[in-house]
């Protein structure tokens, strides 16, 4: 939980072989280990976090969010289920949007919600989906200034604005993030270097 998610190719190497062989057989993200290495460099955050976040929120490549939706309008509003509906263009009706890590998926109506957001960000790919969501994560909580929020316990628990911004509603999200990660490291069959970032609380005294 609290391993630093940041991540540079010159730490060690990570090959699209050894993500697709993580992503074989989850759906909808099989096959898409390019997409999340390319987005892990541009946005310098460890690919196997990524992957397993992908992973937690998608069900394993199988959500409604993550295969894509049509939809027809959305809220002027976004997130107010009384706000005025605006049509989407008639094009843009005919494509899925795609939505893999879960953003904007408020818990009154996650498919709904997921569904806007994503047409609002233009995810009408899968591939722009990883790529943009990455790119949101990113400014959002990893590389947030000026705090950043670079691990999963600090995305869970933002102990620095009062418990404010955080990322998942799920007590448990920051531990099943962590389990997915050690278990991925392990299948590499070589040891990797990796900096934690532990909190402390309270007065230090030696």
């Amino acid at each position: 939980m609290f391993l630093d998610l940041g991540y540079d190719k010159q730490d060690y190497a990570v090959s699209v072989e050894q993500l697709d062989s993580i992503l074989k057989g989850k759906g909808i993200l099989d096959g898409t280990g390019s997409t999340f290495l390319q987005a892990a460099i541009d946005f310098n955050i460890n690919p196997f976090y990524l992957i397993a976040h992908a992973i937690l929120e998608t069900g394993n490549g199988t959500s409604v969010l993550a295969n894509g939706q049509q939809i027809e309008n959305y809220h002027e509003t976004f997130g107010k289920l009384g706000s005025v509906f605006i049509p989407l263009s008639e094009d843009d009706k005919l494509k899925k949007w795609y939505n893999v890590f879960g953003i904007g998926a408020y818990d009154d109506d996650a498919n709904l919600w997921g569904g806007e957001r994503a047409y609002l960000k233009k995810w009408d790919t899968i591939e722009k989906a990883i790529h943009g969501g990455v790119g949101w994560i990113a400014k959002g909580y990893i590389n947030r200034l000026p705090e950043p929020q670079n691990s999963n316990y600090k995305m869970r628990y933002n102990l620095k604005v009062t418990m404010t911004h955080q990322y998942a509603t799920d007590v448990m999200w920051a531990y099943k993030q962590a389990y997915n990660i050690k278990k991925q490291f392990d299948n590499m069959g070589f040891d990797v270097p990796l900096k934690f970032i532990i909190p402390t609380f309270g007065d230090i005294r030696p």
